[in-house]
C-alpha cells in the first residue's frame, strides 16, 4: 500500500515538473522576441540619428561656405572702393601739392627780383659813401664784399628752398604709403598726425626762406667818413660787421626752421615704418615706382 502511494507521489512530481518546464519555454519566447525587436528598432533609431547628423553637417557646411563666399566678395568690393579712395586721394594731394609749389615758387622769384632792384638802388648810394675814400682799392674791398654777402643770402636760400621740395616729395611719398595702409583696413592715426606736423613745419621753414630771400643787406657806412678814410677806419669796419652779422643771424634763423622741417619728416617716416606689414602693403598705381626708403632719405637733404 505504501509502495502504491509512493509511486502515485512520484507520477504527480514528475508531472508538475513536466508541466513547470512548459510553462517556462512558453514564457521565455516572447521576452527573446521582444529583446531582438528592441535592439532592431534601437539600431534604426541610430542609423536615423546618424542620417539626420550628416544631413545637418553638410547643411552647416554648405551654409559656411555660402558665409565665406559671402565675406570674401564684401571685402573684395570694400577693397575696390577702398582703392578708388586712395587713387582719389593721391590725385588730389598731387594737386595740392604742386600748385603750392608754384605758388611758392612765384612768391619766391618775386622776392627775389625785388631784392635784386633793391640792391641795385643800395649800391648806387653805397658808391657815393665810398666816393669818400681816396683809396680806390679799399672802395673796391668794400663794394665787393657788399655784394657778396647779398649773394650768399641769394645762394643760400635758394638751396633751403630745394631742400624743402626734397622734403616735401620724401613727405608725399610717406602720404602715400599711408594711404595705402589706410585702403588695407590698418590704423594710421598716427602718422597722419605726424604728417600734419611736417606739412606745417615745411609750411613754416617756406615762409622763412621767403621772407629771407627778399631781405638786402648793406653797408651803413658813415657820411662823416673824412677824405682820409680807409678801410681800417673803425666806422667802416663796423658797418662791414653789422651787415655780416645780420645775415649770419638771419641765415641760422632760416636753417633752424629747415632742420625742424626736416626732423618732422623724418619723424614721419619712421612713425609710418612702424605700422605693421606697411612694407609689404601695395596698392595698384602710378606712384608705386616712387616709393623708396624715406628715413634714409632725409639724411641726404642738408
Amino acid at each position: 500500500m505504501k509502495t502504491i502511494k509512493s509511486v502515485a507521489v512520484l507520477m504527480s512530481l514528475a508531472f508538475a515538473l513536466s508541466a513547470a518546464a512548459q510553462t517556462t519555454t512558453t514564457t521565455s519566447t516572447p521576452v527573446r522576441e521582444r529583446l531582438r525587436d528592441t535592439n532592431e528598432q534601437i539600431r534604426e533609431e541610430r542609423d536615423l540619428i546618424r542620417e539626420r547628423a550628416e544631413t545637418l553637417r553638410e547643411d552647416a557646411e554648405e551654409r559656411a561656405k555660402e558665409l565665406r563666399e559671402s565675406a570674401r566678395e564684401a571685402a573684395k568690393k570694400l577693397t575696390e572702393e577702398a582703392k578708388e579712395r586712395f587713387k582719389e586721394q593721391r590725385e588730389e594731394a598731387k594737386a595740392r601739392i604742386e600748385a603750392e609749389r608754384e605758388e611758392f615758387k612765384t612768391r619766391f622769384e618775386e622776392k627775389r627780383e625785388e631784392a635784386k632792384r633793391e640792391l641795385e638802388e643800395r649800391k648806387t648810394e653805397l658808391k657815393e659813401k665810398l666816393a669818400r675814400v681816396r683809396d680806390e682799392k679799399k672802395r673796391k674791398i668794400v663794394e665787393n664784399l657788399n655784394e657778396k654777402i647779398n649773394e650768399l643770402n641769394g645762394g643760400l636760400t635758394e638751396h633751403y628752398s630745394n631742400v624743402l621740395e626734397k622734403l616735401e616729395k620724401i613727405l608725399d611719398n610717406v602720404a602715400s604709403r599711408a594711404d595705402k595702409a589706410e585702403a588695407h583696413g590698418l590704423n594710421v592715426s598716427a602718422v597722419r598726425g605726424a604728417i600734419t606736423a611736417a606739412e606745417t613745419a615745411i609750411a613754416s621753414a617756406r615762409n622763412a626762406v621767403e621772407a629771407q630771400v627778399g631781405k638786402v643787406y648793406s653797408f651803413d657806412v658813415p657820411t662823416t667818413s673824412t677824405s682820409t678814410a680807409t678801410s681800417t677806419d673803425p666806422n667802416l669796419k663796423l658797418a662791414v660787421g653789422v651787415a655780416r652779422q645780420a645775415l649770419h643771424n638771419d641765415l641760422v634763423a632760416v636753417r633752424e626752421k629747415v632742420k625742424a622741417a626736416r626732423e618732422a619728416v623724418r619723424n614721419a617716416a619712421v612713425t609710418l615704418a612702424q605700422i605693421p606689414r606697411v612694407d609689404d602693403l601695395d596698392v595698384d598705381d602710378d606712384d608705386d615706382e616712387d616709393d623708396e626708403d624715406t628715413t634714409s632719405t632725409t639724411t641726404s637733404t642738408e
